[in-house]
């Protein structure tokens, strides 16, 4: 990984919590939002620890990259501060809240 790339992805991810905590930098546009569907649980893969995690159903995440794996997942970071694969199908976009 160069370290522009690395550069990259730490600015997105200030982006993400600048956004979260409602101070979002006027001179970058906004990352959209998404919304897990349905209710309840749903266990999605955490390939940081190798893990499933319980997520909420109704839960928002930001979209960290597409086709993630070889099952086509998306990689999301959530608002519990977890970053997990899940089936796109299960996204709804919701805007820039």
């Amino acid at each position: 990984m160069s370290k522009d790339n690395k550069n990259t992805k730490s600015d997105f991810f200030k982006q993400i919590l600048d956004q979260l905590a409602g101070n979002p930098d006027a001179s970058i546009p906004l990352v959209p939002e998404f919304t897990i569907r349905g209710t309840g649980d749903i266990w999605c893969y955490d390939p940081v620890e190798k893990a499933f995690k319980k997520i909420y159903r109704g839960s928002r995440v930001f979209i960290l990259k597409e086709n993630y794996d070889n099952k086509d997942r998306t990689l999301v970071y959530t608002y519990d501060n977890l970053t997990v694969c899940i089936d796109p199908e299960e996204l709804e976009f919701v805007g820039f809240d």
